[in-house]
């Protein structure tokens, strides 16, 4: 069994999307004959799908919403890359330009685009890989703010009326909604530590070697 991690810190679902799309996750992962696929999400994932990442720059996928899911920014010409070379300039060196960036405060609109892009995500494995998206959401805790619960609430609530195999943290890490820290880095990285990705590690494995999850033979076909 080989296991591949194709994340990053401050990566959403929107980079995701595009490691599938340019072929990237079937390149690396070519000498593969079975795939059981997940994606590790936190609720201000809504926020990155929807731009309001201060660390990225205008080279980060970009992804809309119309009639279809469009990827705006996947070509890159000489004219976009100067933009975006003057775009970080002005955001590393100029307080006003960055005080007057779009900021995010929640909405129930953002949720859509994120919605999409985990379905565009799990059509994608299923042509490119036989196989399903299996889903985890590290959902509300003792350390939630009123915007990461109602993001938190809002997926759960989508995620009950979609044919996406779903996992909550907050049941697979014991005290986690009373206790974050005991999984964290430190204070202030709450990144997980060794020990909640211990846990949900031997969760998963579980899951897989009693069948509960089931590994896919992948297709042969060309990314579309």
């Amino acid at each position: 069994m080989k296991v591949f991690n194709f994340g990053f810190h401050g990566y959403g679902n929107h980079q995701a999307l595009a490691l599938l799309k340019s072929g990237e996750v079937m390149r690396i992962t070519q000498d593969c004959k079975d795939y059981t696929v997940f994606y590790e999400s936190i609720p201000g994932h809504i926020r990155r799908a929807n731009g309001f990442s201060d660390w990225e720059d205008l080279n980060a996928p970009r992804f809309h919403l119309g009639n279809t899911l469009t990827w705006t920014n996947e070509h890159k010409t000489f004219w976009t890359k100067i933009h975006n070379k003057i775009f970080t300039i002005l955001k590393n060196k100029s307080y006003l330009f960055k005080i007057l960036l779009p900021r995010y405060t929640y909405n129930k609109q953002y949720n859509e685009l994120y919605f999409a892009i985990l379905q565009e995500i799990n059509s994608l494995l299923q042509v490119q890989f036989h196989t399903e998206l299996h889903f985890l959401l590290w959902d509300t805790n003792n350390l939630s703010d009123d915007t990461e619960i109602a993001e938190s609430q809002a997926i759960i609530e989508w995620l009950a009326h979609q044919d996406i195999d779903a996992f909550l943290v907050s049941e697979i890490l014991p005290q986690y909604m009373h206790n974050r820290l005991q999984y964290a880095l430190h204070t202030c990285d709450t990144h997980p530590n060794a020990l909640a990705n211990e846990l949900i590690a031997k969760f998963l494995a579980h899951k897989i070697q009693s069948r509960e999850i089931t590994t896919h033979t992948a297709h042969t076909k060309e990314i579309q």
